[in-house]
């Protein structure tokens, strides 16, 4: 007891060291003019945490850093709010912050009804997809880039209010597994009628139907009810010239041509997608890179054909199936060339001049496959996945670095090295729950899971100097490892 008494004391004060550095902030929104409540209006903090007025225009956000904050307060068809607010206390009350109507909503010649930007269901955020402009072409992860206090990077992963999106659904069903950012890229947007932003529990938890206070990040994407029996697709090509600056430099075709088709029915979804090009374009990049320029042909443009396909399967009421397959080639060419030339300030006649060529090439087949199933009964709950990798990339550079001092060759070195490398990697999980009796939060588990990995690497360099010594290499690297792993609980 005298040892765990002041363990009690550290974790208790830690606790109150974060409650002090975190505030809370609320308030009721409400109609100027009347005083009725805007329930859905939404309030932004510093571009990052956000939240939307219940059914009485409350709101409340928790677990903000301290400190000078800028509060953004909107509602359709209302002039918005701003407000820079301290927050310097463990609680601050905005009170009731009372909207004007937007004058221009009311001079227009024609009243309709508008979609409410969001609406605040218990825990969860839903946002219509009708409440935010995208171009025709658009995808998931630009109409989500709209929402207020979410971000899509290029990769197309996603936070919201800060937090990484750990898991995405489909009309609430893992059309993607685990895989975010093939959501963001494969659904376009006109499907989408809207979006379900929430924390859920581990899928232990609640099958268990208790807390263990392990929660992830997750978004729901709801599909118009006329695309659950439907095939959607998009396509995009281009194609260009590139011209090097120099008058007589080589011209070289730049061409990209991609895009994705999606198979919706009650219970089975299929989704396709591929991309090749020989303009950098991967995963969710835009528009055209940029080769560089001075000194550099080539500019390290690498050109990349991929293509993935998904599946997700409802097959009983128990009893759903996942799996997926992606192959990734990326070649690179590179050239490039660099000089210097160097002066003495005190002697004119004295000059040294340096240049360095360096050509390479290297090719990149990546092959990445999965499964999961996932088995719900009355009782028991059997949850399976594994995944596999194999990756294989080979390449070739030739330098040639050269010194001369005043007009006289002083060295010359070249280098060739051809390089190999082999990747595999597998692993897999299964967990086993059973129900004890009907109370909630009663059961056993048991879960194992195990990995193998192994990398072979291979490396010959030729090393050739004009006025020193000749060095030959050559290197291998074999690296492998494994575990395994099991668990057992009972709650």
């Amino acid at each position: 007891m005298k040892r765990i008494l002041p363990l009690i004391v550290c974790l208790f004060s830690g606790l109150t060291a974060l409650a002090q550095q975190t505030s809370i902030l609320k308030g009721i929104i409400t109609d100027s003019e009347n005083g009725q409540p805007l329930p859905g209006a939404v309030i932004l903090v510093d571009s990052t945490r956000h939240a939307v007025a219940d059914q009485k225009g409350a709101f409340s956000i928790t677990r903000i850093a301290r400190g000078e904050k800028q509060v953004e307060i909107s509602f359709l068809g209302y002039e918005p709010v701003s407000r820079t607010v301290n927050l310097d206390q463990s609680t601050v009350d905005l009170g009731t912050v009372r909207m004007e109507v937007d004058k221009q909503e009311i001079e227009a010649v024609e009243v309709t009804a508008e979609i409410p930007m969001a609406v605040q269901k218990g825990d969860t955020i839903q946002y219509n997809a009708g409440a935010f402009k995208t171009s025709p072409d658009a995808d998931a992860g630009d109409l989500i880039n709209k929402m207020p206090g979410t971000e899509v990077g290029d990769d197309g992963s996603v936070t919201v209010q800060g937090e990484a999106v750990k898991k995405v659904y489909v009309d609430g069903k893992k059309f993607f597994g685990d895989d975010v950012a093939a959501a963001m890229r494969n659904l376009p947007a006109d499907i989408v009628e809207s979006v379900q932003m929430f924390e859920e529990l581990t899928d232990e938890a609640k099958f268990a139907g208790f807390d263990d206070g392990n929660r992830d990040r997750a978004i729901n994407i709801v599909t118009k009810h006329k695309f659950n029996r439907t095939t959607t697709g998009r396509i995009e090509a281009g194609y260009g010239v590139e011209v090097d600056k120099d008058p007589d430099g080589d011209r070289t075709d730049r061409y990209l041509i991609g895009g994705n088709i999606n198979t919706f029915t009650e219970k089975h979804r299929w989704s396709l997608n591929g991309t090749f090009n020989n303009v950098n374009r991967a995963n969710r990049a835009r528009g055209f890179s940029d080769g560089g320029g001075g000194g550099m042909r080539g500019g390290g443009l690498r050109t990349i054909n991929s293509i993935g396909l998904n599946y997700s399967g409802t097959w009983t009421e128990e009893l759903n199936f996942n799996a997926y397959y992606s192959f990734n080639q990326n070649r690179s060419n590179n050239e490039s060339w660099t000089e210097r030339d160097y002066f003495k300030a005190d002697e004119e006649d004295e000059h040294r001049f340096e240049r360095n060529d360096s050509k390479g090439h290297s090719t990149d087949n990546a092959h990445e496959g999965g499964v999961r199933l996932e088995y719900k009964g009355e009782k028991n709950m059997v949850f399976f996945n594994a995944q596999g990798s194999y990756s294989q990339t080979d390449g070739w550079s030739n330098t040639t670095d050269s010194v001369t001092l005043d007009g006289f060759l002083n060295s010359l070195i070249r280098e060739n090295t051809v390089t190999s490398n082999d990747s595999y990697s597998v692993n897999g999980n299964l967990m086993w729950t059973h129900r004890l009796g009907e109370k909630a939060g009663r059961t056993i588990t048991f879960g194992a899971n195990g990995s193998y990995s192994q990398n072979d690497a291979e490396t010959d360099r030729q090393r050739d100097a004009e006025l020193s010594d000749n060095v030959s290499t050559y290197t291998t690297t074999n690296s492998w490892n494994r575990s395994l792993g099991g668990r057992f609980s009972y709650a």
